[in-house]
């Protein structure tokens, strides 16, 4: 769409699971201005729902979590910024190498948040 930001984007997703309307998620911009929208899929806070990321920048991704409770996907804004980033699984620890910052990050999963474990 046009109307959407300075380079335009999707103005309304629809998703839809077994035939059925699930959420409707509202324009997501097209931020680094590629004129294309790249999704990852991927279950990033280890809960067993698949969630998915879009450009937030040319850096870093914008995260869109599956809230089971509400049953819609919710941007999750505390995962912004996260680069190269691995997972301990068993621990759901997160470790980030930011990109500004040379220092490595951590951070305990809490359903769709995140907790910082180290200053």
């Amino acid at each position: 769409s046009d109307n959407i930001g300075y380079y335009g984007g999707i103005k309304e997703l629809k998703v839809y699971r077994d035939g059925k309307l699930l959420d409707t998620i509202n324009n997501i911009e097209d931020n680094i201005a590629l004129d294309y929208i790249n999704f990852n899929f991927h279950d990033h806070n280890l809960d067993g729902y698949l969630d998915f990321t879009v450009p937030l920048n040319d850096k870093f991704p914008m995260y869109y979590l599956f809230n089971p409770k509400t049953q819609k996907y919710q941007r999750a804004e505390d995962w912004d910024y996260l680069r190269d980033y691995t997972v301990d699984k068993d621990n759901k620890i997160i470790r980030s190498n930011s990109y500004d910052y040379p220092e490595v990050e951590m951070y305990k999963i809490d359903g769709l948040k995140l907790i910082k474990l180290n200053p």
